[in-house]
């Protein structure tokens, strides 16, 4: 696995990506946790899933493990009672 390490103004980001050639059937091995707690979010996980896009078939998913630490304020944890689906107020990943 890669090891990442990167930041902007509103996202810190550290974490391991598999190599493009180790990829799953499901999503199930795309973890994501945003300030410490495991969360679900599709903007991410397609994001994610988009930076492998010509490196893996279509029906194949990405292995990760990605931790993300922002502003609590930045991020909205009651959109489903168990608290895992999130919602972010600003884009992660803008284009630049």
């Amino acid at each position: 696995m890669i090891e990442i390490d990167g930041e902007n103004d509103d996202y810190s980001i550290h974490g391991y990506i598999a190599l493009p050639d180790e990829n799953k059937s499901n999503r199930n091995h795309m973890i994501t946790l945003v300030n410490g707690r495991v969360v679900r979010n599709n903007d991410l996980n397609r994001a994610i899933n988009d930076a492998y896009y010509t490196y893996k078939p279509d029906i194949k998913f990405p292995i990760v493990v990605l931790k993300f630490e922002t502003d609590p304020t930045l991020i909205d944890v009651n959109i489903h009672p168990t608290k895992q689906d999130i919602k972010l107020s600003k884009s992660l990943f803008k284009k630049r």
